[in-house]
């Protein structure tokens, strides 16, 4: 049987299975070396997710579906490590029906942090502005204005008056405005409120998500902006919101958030799904990382 058949059978087998169950079929149906690896592994990686996947209701039950899989006795022989990890991984996508959770095989994996936007000097900020952002006055009084990527509160406050004098005051008296976000794969999620806010009005605030972080168990709320520089569209005059497949990340989460407002119509294609953070997590027991929300 090579490594596809193993995991078509690996994903019929989990067909009828509860969520909780049905990740650890697949996990403990997997060998490696020996039992007590094998064993190590799995409850090595199902702590990974028990401390720190953003959604621990679906966990529910879990470590008895733990003990009840290592003792089953299913096996399901695997060559090496990079198979595990394609195993694992259709194991946990449909048991929990998350795309962004995967298993990766990666022995000289390097952490690389990305240069945060504020840290960037003004001209390269105007720069990626100029890149990531176009606008267009349309027949009927009608505002386009495509984002291709959505910055954070800091680095919009150090441009502040560039943004409103070369982009918003040109659309903000606009009749109605199309948003289009079908090219932003990127951005800060702290701007996420700042955009939000401008198409909603100063009273009363609007509450835009709770967010729940698993390592270090808080939770804080999101809300539209009491204050803003500049006048704001309100949320009085259509708006259409546009998104692809590609649209990910600060985008999605301001289509999310005008649409489950009611304040704008959202047109286009499922998106990315990729509105929350993903980080990876190490397991001790081997080079393979755990890439999910937390």
């Amino acid at each position: 049987m090579n490594g596809r058949d193993k995991r078509g059978a690996c994903s019929s087998r989990m067909a009828g299975l509860s969520a909780p169950l049905a990740l650890f079929a697949v996990c403990c149906g997997v060998l490696v070396t020996d039992a007590s690896f094998q064993s190590a592994l799995v409850l090595d990686m199902a702590q990974i997710l028990l401390d720190s996947y953003c959604f621990p209701e679906k966990l529910i039950g879990m470590q008895e579906a733990i003990q009840q899989a290592i003792h089953s006795g299913e096996i399901l022989h695997v060559p090496d490590h990079k198979t595990l990890a394609a195993v694992l991984t259709a194991g946990v996508q449909g048991a929990l029906s998350d795309p962004r959770l995967t298993v990766s095989y990666e022995p000289n994996y390097v952490s690389v942090t990305p240069p945060a936007l504020p840290m960037l000097p003004v001209e390269q900020l105007i720069r990626l502005i100029r890149n990531s952002v176009k606008l267009e006055l349309m027949d009927n009084s009608v505002g386009y204005l495509r984002i291709d990527r959505i910055i954070g509160q800091e680095p919009a406050a150090k441009l502040g008056r560039l943004l409103h004098e070369n982009i918003w005051n040109k659309l903000v008296h606009t009749s109605a405005m199309i948003l289009d976000l079908r090219f932003s794969t990127a951005g800060d999620l702290s701007g996420v409120p700042y955009i939000v806010s401008y198409f909603s009005d100063p009273d009363p605030l609007l509450h835009i998500d709770t967010i729940y972080h698993r390592p270090t168990n808080t939770t804080s709320e999101v809300w539209t902006m009491p204050s803003l520089p500049g006048d704001r569209y309100g949320k009085g005059k259509d708006l259409i919101v546009l998104i692809s497949k590609r649209t990910a990340g600060a985008a999605e989460a301001v289509a999310y958030t005008l649409k489950h407002l009611r304040r704008a119509i959202v047109v286009g294609e499922r998106s990315a799904g990729g509105s929350v953070k993903v980080e990876k997590v190490l397991s001790r027991q081997t080079e393979l990382r755990a890439a999910g929300c937390v």
